[in-house]
């Protein structure tokens, strides 16, 4: 739905007759607010992005919890929505249920260093992209390893390291793969970098079809 501006999205809700719409963004980058304006469904809700209120009279309600929001309190006069208190958490979290053993550092055995981050790629910007090539200009030899699916975006992560010094065969891309074998992934990894979320990359998020987690 990226194709549709939010006067378009909003009839196309109202003519598929949604009861409920949920915002999964809120504020952060590429956000719909002014979909939500429209108001073009009967009931519209907030959840998961964080647990605050969006201030915005559009959005009728608020998923949350007794955790974060204790039934005791006075916290709801704060929120524009409504609160509802799901039972346990507004999150669901599963925890890691094996315990991963500490490989030997990669570079014993490749004679270089080897940087990675394994986060969801909408999170990267080309400041990130920036930082990064600083990084491993001042370390000859040194590569990156990223979580990217092959396609277009590959392609152009690629384009941007090229064009800020660091070659094609310095960088090492791994598909998605289940939680398993993405924690051993890091096994591969020497020194795993944070990342910035300024702003998102249009270029990754357009053709990974993943949001912001």
């Amino acid at each position: 739905m990226h194709e549709l501006d939010d006067e378009q999205l909003a009839t196309r809700i109202t003519e598929d007759r949604i009861d409920i719409l949920v915002d999964l963004t809120m504020h952060m980058s590429r956000g719909r607010p002014q979909l939500f304006a429209r108001k073009p469904a009967l009931v519209q809700v907030a959840w998961l992005v964080y647990p605050g209120t969006t201030g915005s009279s559009a959005i009728d309600y608020r998923l949350t919890d007794p955790w974060l929001d204790p039934i005791d309190s006075d916290g709801d006069d704060r929120y524009s929505e409504k609160s509802i208190r799901l039972p346990d958490t507004f999150w669901c979290y599963e925890p890691l249920n094996k315990e991963h053993v500490v490989s030997a550092l990669p570079a014993d055995e490749k004679g270089h260093i080897t940087f990675g981050c394994l986060n969801n790629p909408c999170k990267l910007n080309d400041r990130t992209f920036e930082l990064w090539a600083q990084v491993m200009s001042r370390l000859p030899g040194s590569a990156l390893m990223l979580l990217l699916a092959w396609g277009s975006a590959r392609e152009a992560v690629v384009r941007k390291f090229e064009t800020m010094g660091i070659e094609a065969s310095r960088l090492n891309f791994v598909d998605y793969r289940p939680r398993e074998r993405y924690m051993d992934t890091y096994r591969h990894i020497d020194i795993a970098l944070l990342h910035c979320v300024i702003e998102l990359a249009p270029c990754l998020c357009s053709d990974t079809g993943h949001g912001s987690k």
